[in-house]
């Protein structure tokens, strides 16, 4: 229903209700997702643009994040028993957001290294929580010098949370990168690397992180490379 079509709407209920109350009847009640109508037109505008600040915020924070910190802060698991190493840069930038966002996001890189060929593949792996209703998130696009390129996300796993008044539900996702676009992607000094996640709601939601991530994550791959001794 259009804002047009809305007030035409009031104008006739409250014709309606004038003639209840000529009559002696109780006041009629307009339906409450009728009354939100305008709010939700004003209110959309506004939160786009709070989404904005919010990339903005994070924008500024990674600017002075070198390479070099992902690198020193990466974690690398896995033992003996285990044919891939894992490394990730999950503890070098966290984003906690603010109590007002309409998400809370944290995102980082994840390498699955072999240890007898020294072969990656590279996972962009996140959690998004939000509050109402599940949104499935199924799709990524994600930005690269020719242009952004689509792939399907790995569903990971789900988390729900009603220690408070509403409940926060968590999905956990990854979209694969191989790694020569990552490493055009790191290479590439034009700002922080974008990717827009799309849901079968309808909805979609768009993340940053810093080509420093992206490099530091690389360069500590290339030395667990070296240090494997590849005949």
């Amino acid at each position: 229903m259009s804002l047009i079509d809305y007030m035409r709407r009031l104008r006739t209920l409250r014709t309606s209700e004038r003639r209840r109350l000529e009559k002696g009847n109780k006041p009629m009640r307009l339906p409450l997702a009728l009354l939100a109508l305008p709010l939700l037109a004003i209110s959309q505008p506004a939160m786009a643009d709070r989404d904005q600040r919010r990339l903005d915020r994070i924008e500024e924070k990674l600017e002075d994040i070198t390479p070099e910190h992902f690198q020193e802060t990466a974690s690398i698991s896995g033992d003996d028993l285990d044919t891939l190493v894992t490394i990730t840069t999950q503890d070098g930038f966290k984003h906690r957001g603010g109590f007002s966002d309409r998400f809370r996001t944290d995102s980082f890189i994840r390498a699955f290294v072999s240890r007898e060929t020294g072969e990656a593949s590279f996972q962009i792996y996140a959690t998004i929580s939000y509050s109402r209703d599940w949104r499935h998130y199924n799709r990524v696009n994600f930005a690269t010098a020719n242009g952004p390129q689509s792939a399907d996300l790995d569903r990971i796993g789900t988390d729900t949370n009603c220690e408070y008044s509403v409940c926060v539900l968590t999905e956990i996702v990854g979209f694969t990168v191989d790694e020569d676009t990552l490493r055009a992607i790191a290479e590439d000094g034009s700002g922080p690397w974008r990717f827009r996640f799309y849901a079968r709601s309808g909805d979609d939601w768009t993340e940053l992180m810093s080509r420093a991530e992206l490099a530091g994550a690389l360069a500590a791959v290339d030395a667990y490379r070296d240090g494997l001794q590849i005949k």
